[in-house]
């Protein structure tokens, strides 16, 4: 009687061992490649994005502000006078022109 308890208590911490494990997976969504470009707009004009100053027009004539996808809001001045102030949706994988 005592082995059959002994192998049944062995037997039950085995099920609840390999009952706990669960399968799992790993899903991915795409890549997160968005960005933002910025085209005819002064050289000297600063731009900001989400209230952060990232530098000026020149500075990414040549290159594009990679941005987590979703909405930001972009701001473009050139001495004192405001270009651009508004808030602009960049999507998953997608570029987006910022322009006067």
């Amino acid at each position: 009687m005592r082995t059959f308890r002994v192998i049944a208590a062995c037997s039950l911490l085995a099920l609840s061992l390999v009952g706990c494990v669960y399968p799992t997976s790993k899903t991915e969504q795409g890549g997160v490649s968005s960005s933002l470009s910025f085209a005819g707009l002064p050289p000297s004009a600063t731009i900001s994005v989400d209230g952060a100053a990232i530098g000026t027009a020149a500075d990414y004539a040549a290159k594009v502000l990679a941005v987590s996808p979703g909405t930001h809001r972009v701001t473009v001045q050139n001495g004192g006078q405001v270009l651009v102030d508004r808030d602009v949706y960049v999507g998953r994988d997608s570029t987006v022109k910022v322009a006067q």
